[in-house]
């Protein structure tokens, strides 16, 4: 049984499990995906699940500057990551292989990378030659780690925000498994979308694959977005429940009880949350969801 650390309490639990008929193995999940320090935006308020205010506007009128990746949303400038300084452009996987060994996970417990490629390069068989989108509800946003040519504020209305990824290595233990974010079928999830210029697009999915397909935990799908200026198709990392990593169900109480004492080699749970939190109120967007559980995570930390 293959684990995954990357980057969700006084549970008291056993490794093994039951939420909702699924049964948690010796599983963890994504371990490059703890992203770092807050920026700043806007405070969360809404607690509306709809589309996003910035929608009812309708049809945006496109920037002056037809070049700027930011021509839509120039407050976006300087609160996300620009690729250069991203870690995930130079991940040392053979550094995560060791961490993971040394926390008591299996030494298989990623993708190899000739089959992670390989699905990379069957994903792009059809669309070489064309700029693709690329939606991002967590880390990706502020740390989206490629180069990009123009970035949205984007919705789905047919997936959400979910700490459904059982993580017993990155921000977790077997004893105490943590949970991270994905993207799971839900009432409408606000994020931004990066568009991939055609020129660099193999080098820029070689990059999102190592670090979102490190291990079994996500599926590549493309999803129908809502952004400003127009409807647009971009690609989705989202759950894949045909892996023991993701596991849904899991009451919100217990889900606090997870985050609120889970650590592993990245760190702890709680900061895990605690930032993915603080990033989206910096850039603006608004989960209750989040905001519910982090706020059941401080009341069990007193």
């Amino acid at each position: 049984m293959k684990s995954h650390p990357t980057g969700d309490g006084a549970c008291g639990h056993a490794p093994h499990g039951r939420w909702g008929g699924r049964e948690i193995g010796a599983s963890a999940a994504a371990m490059v995906r703890a992203s770092t320090q807050p920026p700043g935006w806007r405070t969360e308020g809404s607690v509306d699940l709809g589309r996003p205010g910035w929608l009812a506007g309708g049809v945006q009128k496109r920037g002056l500057m037809s070049d700027d990746p930011y021509r839509h949303h120039p407050g976006l400038r300087g609160k996300i990551r620009p690729a250069a300084e991203s870690v995930f452009r130079t991940l040392d996987v053979a550094d995560f292989d060791a961490r993971a060994v040394a926390a008591g996970m299996p030494a298989d417990w990623r993708t190899p990378d000739d089959q992670r490629e390989a699905a990379r390069a069957a994903f792009l068989q059809e669309r070489r030659g064309r700029d693709l989108w690329v939606f991002a509800y967590g880390s990706l946003m502020w740390d989206p780690g490629v180069d990009f040519t123009e970035v949205r504020r984007a919705f789905t209305p047919v997936y959400a925000r979910s700490f459904c990824l059982v993580d017993q290595g990155g921000r977790g233990s077997a004893a105490q498994p943590g949970l991270q974010l994905a993207l799971d079928e839900g009432a409408g999830c606000e994020g931004l979308a990066f568009r991939i210029d055609a020129a660099v697009l193999d080098g820029e999915t070689f990059v999102l694959w190592r670090r979102e397909m490190i291990a079994p935990a996500y599926r590549p799908v493309m999803l129908p977005l809502e952004t400003g200026p127009g409807p647009i198709e971009a690609l989705g990392f989202v759950a894949d429940h045909g892996t023991e990593h993701i596991v849904t169900g899991i009451p919100m109480a217990e889900k606090a009880r997870m985050i609120a004492s889970a650590s592993g080699f990245l760190g702890s749970n709680f900061d895990y949350l605690a930032g993915t939190r603080a990033q989206l109120a910096g850039l603006g967007v608004s989960d209750p969801y989040v905001d519910d559980l982090y706020a059941r995570v401080m009341a069990l930390r007193g």
